[in-house]
């Protein structure tokens, strides 16, 4: 099964990539275009159990690097047995992560957040929460299946979307997407506690 995620930055999409990945016992392309090693980025073409996962930001994706994938068009009339869509409903939360991560430039590690941290990049925050709002309304005009961090991290009711879609009927890596492996976990500390 080729199963494609379109995804925008900070929605836990690879850490969700990787577990559907495993689940199924596919191989697991995590934004090929962006390690630029041209045999994984060649699977994204020929292989046939595939997750891949790619990012779209800036109003673009990040298959714009490949020149056999002119356009967002181009990529989804390649031949994909599913194809999600993964947004992020809080978009506060999400613009935190991603004004974190730019300006440290680390992007799969444990962090914390500072009420200081907070003020200091308020502008920076409320910029990206613009951005990521368009973006949003973008990438979810593809019309394909919608996922969010919220659904498949906090309710649940996206996994069991996901797992019906694509036929898993157990569980085995759930525990991959406990709420103890977020990098942040939302929380912010204010005078040297966790509020």
């Amino acid at each position: 099964m080729r199963i494609l995620i379109i995804a925008q930055p900070r929605t836990g999409s690879t850490v969700f990539s990787n577990w559907l990945s495993k689940e199924l016992n596919h191989h697991w392309l995590n934004e090929p275009f962006n390690s630029h090693i041209d045999f994984e980025i060649d699977k994204v073409f020929v292989e046939k159990n595939i997750v891949c996962k790619l990012i779209y930001q800036e109003n673009r994706g990040e298959w714009f690097y490949d020149d056999r994938i002119k356009t967002t068009e181009d990529l989804l009339s390649l031949y994909w047995d599913m194809v999600f869509i993964l947004t992020r409903d809080d978009v506060y939360e999400q613009s935190i992560s991603k004004v974190w991560s730019d300006t440290n430039h680390k992007w799969h590690v444990n962090y914390q957040i500072t009420e200081e941290w907070l003020q200091q990049n308020k502008k920076y925050i409320e910029k990206y929460c613009k951005e990521l709002e368009l973006e949003k309304i973008q990438i979810n005009s593809f019309h394909f299946n919608q996922i969010s961090y919220e659904g498949i991290y906090e309710t649940g009711l996206d996994l069991l979307k996901v797992c019906s879609l694509v036929g898993i009927s157990k569980m085995n890596y759930l525990n991959d997407l406990s709420s103890k492996n977020r990098y942040r976990g939302g929380q912010i500390i204010k005078n040297n506690k966790l509020i």
